[in-house]
Formats: structure tokens, C-alpha cells, sequence
């Protein structure tokens, strides 16, 4: 399975460069790159290498109790309208970080490739909903 889960990274990191990516590789076989500025991880999945994760991190100011509920309420309706991509509130002390996130089941190289940018543009997008969602009353 090991084998498996290597040559899925090096497939993975060769298409990321082929589209213009600098990949870099973890010792947990995670996958991180740049796009637009921010950086995305690709996850492997030991136990199911069709299985597809892709990820981004973005920290967000609260300045008190109201804002961060209204984070989850964002985060709420973001969802519910934004396609593929999903997001996540985490909390970790003072700190709240939106966690975005797309899974789905890929046929390797067709839908890796084909789909990538469109991918990476529906995170852009859910983020700029989510933003909209916060701001707009």
C-alpha cells in the first residue's frame, strides 16, 4: 500500500508542476502549494487512494463573541450556496481560523487535471461568499 501511496503523491506532484505549481511534499504525504497567494494541501488517503482532499487554512480576526458567531453563521450559508468546496470554523484560543475544504472521488489524471483551476477558483469564490456573507447585512 505504501508503494500505492507514493506513486499517488509523485503522480500528483508531477501534474502540479506541469500546471506551473512548486510543490512541496511532507513526510506524511501531504502535498502543499501556492495559489493566488495562499497555500492548499492535497491529503492522501492511505486506506483510499480515490479518495480526494484538498485544503486551505485562513486566519480571521474576531474581536468578540458577536463576530464569531457570526463567523459560524456565514460559514452556515456559505455552504448551503457555495459549490464544492466546504467551510469549517475552528477555534483554537483566541484564535479563528476558516478551514475550506473539497473531497470527492477522482478518476486520477482525467479529474485531477481537468479540474484543478476549477477547483481552486470554487475556493476563491467561497471564500469571497463567505466574506460577503459576514459584511453585507
Amino acid at each position: 500500500m505504501e508503494t500505492q501511496v507514493e506513486n499517488l503523491q509523485q503522480f500528483y506532484v508531477e501534474i502540479l508542476k506541469e500546471e506551473g505549481f512548486s510543490p512541496k511534499t511532507s513526510d506524511d504525504r501531504t502535498i502543499g502549494f501556492k495559489y493566488e497567494g495562499k497555500t492548499f494541501f492535497i491529503h492522501i488517503d492511505h486506506d483510499d487512494p480515490m479518495f480526494f482532499h484538498l485544503s486551505s487554512i485562513y486566519g480571521w480576526e474576531c474581536k468578540n463573541e458577536s463576530e464569531i458567531l457570526k463567523t459560524y453563521i456565514a460559514a452556515s450559508e456559505t455552504n448551503n450556496k457555495a459549490k464544492l468546496v466546504k467551510i469549517i470554523i475552528d477555534e483554537k484560543d483566541d484564535d479563528v481560523f476558516l478551514i475550506t475544504t473539497l473531497e470527492c472521488l477522482l478518476n486520477f489524471r482525467i479529474d485531477f487535471q481537468t479540474n484543478l483551476r476549477r477547483w481552486l477558483k470554487a475556493f476563491t469564490n467561497a471564500v469571497h461568499l463567505f466574506t460577503k456573507f459576514m459584511y453585507d447585512d
